[in-house]
């Protein structure tokens, strides 16, 4: 985490102070823009260790209600079968999302493996989220945006992803 540090430690520390706060203050997916998220993910994620980062994860599922979790992890498990990707959890295991601690190492595993397949959860690219619906019935219906990228609400990857890096900036900042 020490490179994190570092990187909340420039000129930037009370924004991502500010931006954790906001994760805390209130649901995740309200008043933080699919962009923003996207853009802190980017900077934080290749900054963490893989342990902070799944520590980071299972923090944040624990946050999560079990439905919340279970629908991440099938969301997660689609998008990745869609691509032809191996993933964790295909099988008996996927069931098993409602638990905090396997759904952190699976997604640990996943932004290791293939970094911008968490992304791709917000991100229009194919992930079915803009207008279509995933084997799973999710769809991109309610809050969509024709904002710049494509991008779409999706409230369960945003709780996600914006909690992964608020809770690794809390973290980092506590050190």
């Amino acid at each position: 985490m020490g490179s994190l540090r570092d990187f909340i430690d420039s000129d930037r520390r009370e924004e991502y102070r500010e931006f954790a706060n906001r994760y805390d203050e209130g649901a995740p997916h309200e008043g933080i823009s699919d962009e923003e998220v996207i853009n802190r993910y980017r900077e934080v994620a290749p900054n963490l260790s893989e342990e902070d980062y799944q520590l980071s994860a299972r923090d944040t599922f624990a946050r999560m209600s079990s439905e919340e979790r279970v629908e991440f992890g099938r969301e997660l498990r689609d998008q990745a079968a869609q691509r032809g990707l191996d993933f964790p959890g295909r099988s008996a295991e996927g069931e098993r999302f409602d638990d905090p601690n396997l759904l952190a190492r699976v997604t640990a595993r996943a932004n290791r493996e293939h970094p911008d397949l968490l992304e791709s959860l917000l991100k229009n690219g194919g992930a079915g989220f803009v207008g279509g619906a995933l084997g799973d019935g999710v769809t991109g219906g309610e809050g969509a945006s024709g904002g710049e990228g494509g991008m779409t609400s999706n409230s369960t990857a945003k709780s996600a992803l914006t909690g992964i890096v608020a809770t690794a900036v809390k973290r980092a900042m506590d050190r």
